[in-house]
Formats: C-alpha cells, structure tokens, sequence
C-alpha cells in the first residue's frame, strides 16, 4: 500500500514537530495514534473548562504573543508633526484675517 504525498508531508510535520525524540523506525500508525490521543487530551480539556466557564473556554487566553505591536513611536511622531501644521495652518489664517482688517 503506498502512501500519498499529504500523508507523507504530514508524517515528515509531525516527526519535525516532535523533534530528535521520535527516532524515523517509530511507524507512522503510532504517530498517528499519538496525535489523535493530544487532540482527544485537548478536547476533553475543553469541555471540562467548558462546564465551568462555558463559551469562554473556547476564547484564546490573553493577548497572542504573535500578534504585530503597533509602533508607538512612529504614531507619536504622526501626531505631533499633525498638531505643528494643523497650528501652522491656524497662524497663517490669523495673519491672512489681521491683514483683511
């Protein structure tokens, strides 16, 4: 029986995810089993959290470490040159109005 391609990616993801740990003599059968074991592990988790916190069980936790950070620096700077020529432009209407007068 040969393997297809997606099983062989994921076999070869698995076995990288896993590290140095899982020598490659270890079948795939048992890796197989192996994550089928974390995700039931995980779900049983989550209706056990699910039973005392309802839906908030399934909402990610805490800020994601992945997420971009916004650049406080770079919108400080936006605001400040904003404010320079918003006041620029308030002085130059000034003038124009002292001038008509």
């Amino acid at each position: 029986m040969s393997k297809s391609s997606l099983s062989s990616v994921v076999s070869n993801l698995v076995r990288a995810s896993m590290g140095a740990s899982v020598p490659a003599s270890v079948p795939d059968e048992d890796l197989d089993r192996h994550v089928a074991e974390l995700i039931l592990k995980e779900a049983k988790q989550k209706a056990e959290s699910y039973t005392k916190l309802g839906v908030e069980a399934y909402l990610p936790t805490g800020p994601d470490a992945n997420a971009p950070r916004a650049n406080k620096r770079f919108l400080s700077s936006i605001i400040r040159r904003t404010d320079d020529h918003n006041k620029t432009i308030l002085r130059e209407q000034a003038l124009a109005a002292q001038e008509i007068k």
